[in-house]
């Protein structure tokens, strides 16, 4: 005679990390009141059948598919189902360069994010982030063509130093603006 639970004892891993994912994934698309259901079913964004019916195959699925206790399960296609077909165990840093919002740069078949380009040739990611949103900068050469815009020669860093401190130093009446311009332009050897 079986003791009394005995029967609802189906698989036994129900307390483990992966089993509450597979009951996080069909709160998202199945759950109506689920406080974040506008970012998965109410995009239409569901579960497989098979795994929705059946968590071994879930499971069975996750461990033949690189899962440890350090990855996420990750849609490829953000618009896409949680299936066998568009899932994968990702970092956090992968998981961060899957997002709707994401905008994606492409040099020699290789994607990047704007903020991994901004990374690349050292400027703000916001800045980076402006130019593509306001300048419709789209490509690396883009990118690194207004980075060098910004840049300024050595001796234009100079003159505007020393522009600077001409103007401390003439505050109080001296001579013009114009005057101050040739006159760093003189002192720097005519730049």
């Amino acid at each position: 005679m079986a003791k009394r639970g005995e029967h609802l004892i189906t698989h036994g891993t129900s307390g483990t990390r992966l089993y509450r994912i597979w009951c996080q994934i069909k709160t998202r698309c199945f759950n109506a009141k689920y406080i974040e259901s506008q970012y998965y079913s109410k995009r239409g964004i569901t579960m497989c059948a098979e795994w929705r019916d059946d968590y071994v195959v879930f499971r069975d699925w996750a461990l033949s598919h690189g899962y440890t206790d350090n990855l996420s399960i990750d849609r490829v296609d953000n618009n896409g189902d949680y299936s066998p077909q568009n899932c994968r165990w990702a970092t956090d840093y992968e998981q961060s360069r899957n997002r709707r919002q994401c905008k994606y740069i492409y040099n020699n078949g290789e994607k990047f994010t704007v903020s991994e380009i901004a990374k690349m040739i050292d400027v703000n990611p916001q800045t980076a982030m402006n130019w593509y949103k306001q300048l419709g900068v789209r490509t690396l050469e883009e990118f690194q063509a207004k980075r060098t815009a910004m840049r300024k020669s050595p001796k234009e860093v100079r003159l505007k130093n020393k522009l600077n401190k001409n103007r401390a130093e003439n505050t109080t009446g001296g001579i013009t603006f114009e005057a101050s311009v040739q006159q760093a332009k003189d002192d720097l050897g005519g730049v």
